[in-house]
C-alpha cells in the first residue's frame, strides 16, 4: 500500500491570485488602542511641547537641554513597565543635572 500524500501546494497561488494579492493598507496615524494612557498622556503633551516651544525659545543652549529632556521623559516613558517607575525618576533627574550643567556653561 502506498504512502499517504503529506503535502501538496495545488492550485493554491491562482486561488490566490483570483481576487488580486493586495498589499495591506496604510493608515495615517497608528491606533492608540491598548497604549498605556499615561505614556500616551505625556506623549501628546510633548510633542505640543516640542512643536511650540521653537517659537517661544530663543537660546539654542536653552533650546536643546529642553529637548534633551522631553525627548529622554518620552523615551523612558515608553519603555517603561507599568509597576517599574524606578529607571524613569533616575534618568530624568540626569537629564536635569545635566540640562543644569550646559545652562550654565
Amino acid at each position: 500500500m502506498a504512502e499517504s500524500k503529506n503535502h501538496t501546494n495545488h492550485n493554491q497561488n491562482r486561488k490566490a491570485h483570483q481576487n488580486g494579492i493586495k498589499k495591506p493598507k496604510e493608515f495615517r496615524h497608528e491606533s492608540t488602542l491598548g497604549m498605556d494612557p499615561k505614556f500616551f498622556f505625556f506623549y501628546r503633551i510633548g510633542k505640543k511641547d516640542l512643536r511650540f516651544s521653537t517659537l517661544t525659545i530663543r537660546n539654542t543652549a536653552a533650546l536643546s537641554c529642553y529637548f534633551t529632556l522631553v525627548l529622554v521623559f518620552l523615551r523612558n516613558q515608553w519603555f517603561c513597565k507599568k509597576g517599574n517607575l524606578k529607571p524613569v525618576k533616575q534618568l530624568t533627574r540626569a537629564a536635569e543635572k545635566k540640562a543644569a550643567r550646559e545652562a550654565k556653561a
